[in-house]
């Protein structure tokens, strides 16, 4: 949030620097990235299309703290649903204790899980998107329209300028901005 205008500072201020950065922030990496790029396997893939088909707002590889969730579900109201797809590469037996574990943890921090082997979803897909879909039901979670990107966390927005009202004017020259003596 800011009261000044670029013109208003120097070439050389670094505040201007600042100002412009956010107002056209540069494109990282991610950006440009689709959402379905992000998934790491061919079962991943398969799950999180079946979800966006469907208009459901789901993104893979969800950082929550020093753990990443295969995908995430989100619904109105902040209520998510995080989505594991355990395939043969990754999650063989030798890493079911680690990802139970890891699970456990991110549990304690309020993240609701479902699971699904790659096996599983070979063999019984309908039925197990089925139950995928129940589950969000459920929770209450409905398609909300899917994105095909992640949506930038910078926003700039600008708003016109007004004019005071002379008493507003005159508490302005008097307490400044913050409306209190100083």
């Amino acid at each position: 949030m800011r009261s000044i205008r670029l013109d208003e500072l120097s070439a050389t201020d670094v505040r201007r620097t600042l100002l412009q950065h956010f107002s056209k922030p540069p494109d990282g990496n991610e950006e440009h990235k689709t959402l379905i790029d992000q998934c790491e396997s061919g079962f991943e893939r398969d799950v999180y299309t079946s979800m966006f088909e469907r208009g459901y707002q789901v993104t893979p590889q969800v950082k929550a703290g020093a753990f990443r969730i295969d995908m995430v579900v989100e619904g109105a109201d902040d209520v998510r649903l995080a989505i594991e797809c355990d395939g043969d590469e990754f999650h063989g037996p030798d890493r079911w204790q680690a990802d139970m574990q890891r699970q456990r943890i991110l549990e304690r921090a309020g993240w609701v899980f479902w699971r699904c082997f790659a096996s599983t979803w070979a063999l019984r897909k309908n039925d197990v998107l089925e139950e995928l879909v129940e589950r969000m039901r459920r929770m209450g979670i409905e398609p909300l329209g899917a994105m095909e990107r992640t949506p930038s966390l910078v926003e700039y927005r600008e708003w016109p300028q007004r004019d005071l009202a002379p008493e507003e004017e005159i508490a302005v020259l008097a307490y400044g901005e913050t409306g209190t003596p100083g």
